[in-house]
């Protein structure tokens, strides 16, 4: 069964304001900190890993929604959650590397990011929600994590200039137009044998990964050294 997640509460603007350190406003969750609004210009972006002695573990909903100034995202080690719409229509924002240690991206986190090229999620996420990177167009790479269950519904549907996906044996579940209109795809790289990828849950309207050459047995993290 797909995986649910548990979205990260936001606080009231009169709450959220009152908490505040250089560009960043956040709230404290768990004895943690979550960035819940950039209000800088910058065009590259470094999230520190600590605020007040404690740890910088989300980025709240709708942050750094429609920052046309974002180029780049720099994540600390400690970041586990991306909420939702967090990096939502940041048209210019062109590279994120994502930290070993995050563990949820939300429902359309970085949708319409459209300058956005490679996308490499790391081997221990657990949860990617629906609409993450939809409409992505410029997208051309994309890799799974190696334990990733399942690549959700519009994931990266309308990402047209998509040409490359690797894939990783854990999946078990493909949603519903996660791969519509990519039509581009030309590749999907798999680490499992072709028994296994037939045998996963296809729920529909994925037809570029029936066009596109399938590789199967191939070495999951040897795509990631060469799209970096």
């Amino acid at each position: 069964m797909p995986k649910h997640r548990t979205i990260l509460c936001s606080v009231s603007k009169e709450e959220k304001y009152k908490l505040r350190f250089s560009d960043f406003a956040y709230s404290i969750k768990n004895d943690g900190i979550i960035i819940e609004q950039y209000m800088g210009n910058d065009r590259h972006v470094i999230i520190p890993p600590c605020i007040d002695n404690m740890p910088v573990i989300g980025i709240g909903n709708y942050a750094f929604e429609d920052n046309d100034d974002l180029l780049s995202a720099e994540f600390p080690n400690t970041l586990t959650d991306i909420g939702d719409f967090a990096f939502s229509g940041c048209e210019n924002l062109k590279n994120v590397n994502f930290p070993d240690g995050l563990k949820i991206i939300g429902w359309s986190a970085f949708a319409g990011c459209y300058s956005l090229t490679n996308v490499v999620f790391p081997d221990n996420i657990e949860i990617v929600d629906i609409e993450s990177f939809n409409q992505c167009r410029g997208l051309k790479n994309v890799t799974m994590g190696k334990g990733q269950e399942e690549i959700p519904t519009l994931s990266f549907c309308d990402c047209t200039n998509l040409e490359t996906v690797t894939i990783g044996s854990a999946v078990k579940i493909i949603g519903f137009r996660a791969f519509a209109n990519c039509v581009s795809l030309k590749h999907v790289y798999y680490s499992g044998s072709k028994e296994q990828w037939d045998k996963i849950d296809d729920w529909g309207e994925n037809e570029p990964l029936a066009y596109a050459k399938i590789t199967y047995k191939y070495p999951l993290r040897s795509q990631i050294k060469e799209i970096r």
